[in-house]
């Protein structure tokens, strides 16, 4: 197309369809990429195929839902831009999402009163997100759809949550990076599979990962800078719900991992440093519930203790490193029962490792 262009600079093309219109705009330069193709959606788009060109700005005005069957998707070309006005909203029903790897998606809040701009998925297809970008706005993700997974995503700069799971049944984050964000994922239910993974929330971030009931396997992942907590755990006793935190990273947290859950917690493999109170803060338990700590680095805080343990209940976390091999050293780490008699609760370190484990944290 542009080689039939030569002798015209610029030309405009407006073309309306499913629901959506187009204007298309190109020039005779020879760098593709300064070639862009605007795009406006907004209301009830149709039930087929809907593909975005690679250079595309999409506006998004108010409420605008892709109403697709299963069979369908929506596919996105590369250099393509999301522009949401305030309040704006895109919502996904049951369709598959489709973007290339290669300098994909981003979506974009308006500078001004965006607060409540989110995008939401509903429905059973699976839905499948390739390297886009979330910035600003209220929420980047609201999730109500049953498998959902995020592959080379990032997150910044969200008033409330990066990723806000109700009720989805299967959430997969891989690689993927938040910045900025209130709290980064907040997930109810169902099973949250965390891989590969940056958090950092600088100086508007609170939480990491808020888990209140859902199954949870985080790995290979870096929680940084939360003002409360880089993991919060919270809710019930079921003994199918537990949290399994293997080869990560806690660092810079009031918190490195908050619980007030007595679901089961394994926690194993993992470098917890330089928090502000407390490394690891559990406050509850109950007999028979299965809990791990072990093989960690649960090194000195800024103020508190790398673990603090509030509950009647004994807690074995023998074999971790807590930065010495001197017996009284590393008792003095530990804020539970035996330190502070006000405090119910007895946390058993020995046997505790004499040396830091080789294989910790990241891999």
């Amino acid at each position: 197309m542009k080689s039939s262009l030569k002798s015209i600079n610029m030309i405009f093309v407006i073309i309306s369809m499913c629901g959506f219109i187009f204007y298309g705009c190109w020039n005779d330069d020879e760098d593709d990429s300064s070639v862009r193709i605007r795009v406006e959606l907004g209301g009830d788009l149709s039930q087929e195929h809907i593909i975005i060109e690679d250079h595309s700005d999409v506006y998004i005005n108010g409420v605008t839902r892709f109403l697709s069957t299963a069979d369908s998707a929506l596919i996105v070309g590369n250099d393509v831009v999301f522009h949401m006005s305030a309040n704006a909203e895109i919502m996904f029903f049951a369709n598959p999402i489709v973007s290339n790897e290669d300098d994909a998606p981003m979506i974009k809040r308006a500078q001004e009163d965006a607060a409540w701009s989110q995008v939401t998925l509903q429905g059973e297809a699976p839905f499948r997100f390739i390297g886009w970008s979330f910035q600003g706005g209220n929420r980047g993700l609201v999730i109500d759809a049953t498998q959902v997974k995020l592959e080379s995503c990032s997150f910044k700069s969200m008033n409330s949550y990066g990723i806000y799971n109700s009720s989805g049944d299967s959430l997969i984050i891989t690689d993927c990076d938040f910045q900025r964000c209130r709290t980064s994922i907040y997930t109810e239910d169902g099973n949250l599979t965390l891989m590969r993974t940056n958090i950092q929330g600088g100086n508007e971030g609170e939480i990491g990962v808020f888990n209140q009931r859902a199954r949870a396997h985080i790995e290979d992942t870096v929680i940084t800078d939360e003002s409360i907590a880089g993991l919060y755990l919270t809710g019930g006793s079921d003994t199918e719900a537990s949290t399994w935190v293997e080869y990560s990273y806690f660092a810079l947290c009031n918190s490195g991992v908050y619980s007030e859950s007595s679901r089961p917690f394994h926690f194993q493999h993992n470098v917890v440093e330089n928090c502000v109170y407390h490394g690891l803060y559990l406050r509850l338990h109950i007999t028979g519930m299965p809990f791990t700590i072990s093989d960690n680095h649960l090194l000195d805080c800024t103020i508190g203790w790398p673990l603090r343990y509030d509950n009647g209940i004994e807690l074995d976390v023998t074999n971790n490193w807590w930065g010495t091999d001197d017996s009284l050293e590393v008792s003095t780490r530990i804020h539970d029962g035996r330190s502070n008699p006000e405090v119910v609760g007895i946390a058993n370190y020995t046997p505790y490792a004499l040396m830091p484990f080789s294989s910790v944290g990241p891999r």
